[in-house]
C-alpha cells in the first residue's frame, strides 16, 4: 500500500512514460508466453539475465536464490 502525495505531479517524468508507451509493440499469444518462460535456476546457481532496455530498472542476476536489480546505467 502507499500515500499518493499532493504534490505527485511535481515528480512525474511524462516525456519518458510516453515514448514508453509509443514504443509498445504487439505480441502474438506464442510470443508472449515464450516471453515469460525464463528458465530461472531452483539449486541456488548463479544467472546472468540479458539486458534488455525496457524500463530503468532490470533484473541482471539471480546468485542463490537472491535477484540482483540494476539501473538502465549499469
Amino acid at each position: 500500500s502507499g500515500v499518493v502525495e499532493e504534490e505527485y505531479r511535481s515528480m512525474l517524468d511524462k516525456n519518458y512514460h510516453q515514448k514508453m508507451l509509443n514504443a509498445r509493440q504487439p505480441l502474438t499469444q506464442e510470443e508472449y508466453e515464450q516471453f515469460y518462460q525464463f528458465p530461472y535456476p531452483v539449486d541456488g546457481s548463479s544467472m546472468t539475465i540479458s539486458h534488455h532496455h525496457s524500463g530503468r530498472y532490470r533484473l541482471a542476476a539471480i546468485q542463490q536464490h537472491k535477484r540482483i536489480y540494476k539501473t538502465e546505467n549499469s
